[in-house]
């Protein structure tokens, strides 16, 4: 695993993600961060991608939804 100091990037880990109004990104860390760099990777992202909001998941938290079909 990456330290702060150190990002391991492989290309099969990029990709060209296509933002639209209202959207939200999430970015999914499979370690703990702390809350002081949370928030800078939220304020980062922001400030590159104005109008986008970010949730940051950590620790291995992934996010889903289960809806009901209506009938």
């Amino acid at each position: 695993m990456a330290d702060d100091a150190t990002i391991e990037l492989t290309t099969a880990e990029l990709a060209t993600i296509e933002f639209r109004p209202g959207d939200t990104a999430v970015l999914m860390f499979p370690g703990k961060l702390s809350m002081e760099m949370i928030q800078r990777i939220r304020e980062t992202f922001e400030s590159i991608r104005p109008g986008i909001k970010c949730l940051v998941l950590d620790d291995g938290a992934r996010l889903g939804v289960i809806r009901e079909v209506p009938e």
